[in-house]
């Protein structure tokens, strides 16, 4: 099981540490490649959760709508209404030519799930990365934030859950090791990452250190809807991981709790700067 984490790990590592330190363009285009290749994989995972056959045109299609995505936010073009609006016709428009049945709207309201959940949302990290100039930052400020949350709730979860009376299960149909106590640890956890991380790197987000406590907060209780979500979305498909990544799972099971995040500090940016 290590080895194989290892060998997905260590190359990913590598194609990460490229995009946030090589300079100017070789840095662009290594986030850029790798963005594809997350958001590609996720929409392939995320069809196969919602019924859908692989490689059809729906995921050409979302993947063509990933693509835009990330070439907007590179450019700078503020197209995402367009390519959204865009998006949605064309998940429409592929069903035009097919007898219409209660599946037909079934099929549709599932390849805008993967659009709207997965790619739409997940694109915003691109836009914190190029749009700003502390982009590279910020963005790594995002990911430790948040993924830290997971780890305090997984040590909360698991120590309370060993006490006489257990924890208390936040969404036992949904993820029963899921619970408050595992929020309030994830909660913890997030608040003094983020204040370590701006302490080391003041100024790097609007709110000084309150503002970071706050985002602490957010990011741990957002990231952990995000979690809920894609758990519910495997649970109805009968589905353990969301793909067959070697030790990993899949690319869903390792974005979910960044799903709302990249919309989170655009937000937060938004409305402090």
């Amino acid at each position: 099981m290590l080895r194989d984490r290892l060998k997905v790990a260590i190359p990913l590592l590598c194609v990460v540490f490229a995009a946030f330190f090589l300079p100017g363009l070789w840095g662009k285009s290594a986030f850029a490649a790798l963005a594809a290749a997350m958001l590609f994989t996720a929409n392939h995972e995320g069809l196969l959760l919602c019924g859908f056959s692989p490689w059809k045109k729906e995921e050409f299609l979302l993947d063509a709508y990933a693509v835009g995505l990330i070439a907007n936010h590179w450019g700078g073009w503020g197209l995402d209404g367009a390519l959204l609006m865009g998006f949605l016709l064309l998940a429409f428009a592929l069903h035009f030519s097919r007898e219409v049945t209660r599946q037909t709207l079934d099929r549709v309201a599932g390849l805008l799930l993967v659009g709207i959940l997965v790619c739409w949302s997940l694109s915003f990290l691109a836009g914190i990365f190029y749009g700003r100039q502390e982009g590279p930052m910020l963005m790594a400020y995002l990911v430790v934030v948040t993924k830290i949350a997971d780890i305090g709730a997984y040590l909360f979860g698991s120590l309370t859950a060993k006490l006489p009376g257990g924890n208390h299960k936040l969404s036992p149909h949904v993820s029963p090791k899921k619970s408050w106590e595992g929020l309030l640890g994830g909660i913890l956890f997030s608040v003094v990452a983020s204040l370590l991380f701006l302490h080391c790197r003041p100024g790097l987000l609007p709110g000084g250190l309150l503002g970071g406590a706050l985002f602490g907060v957010l990011a741990a209780t957002l990231g952990l809807l995000g979690d809920l979500c894609e758990s519910l979305w495997k649970r109805a498909a009968g589905a353990k991981d969301s793909g067959k990544v070697p030790g990993l799972g899949g690319v869903l099971d390792m974005m979910d709790s960044l799903l709302p995040m990249g919309v989170a500090l655009q937000c937060y940016l938004l409305w402090l700067s």
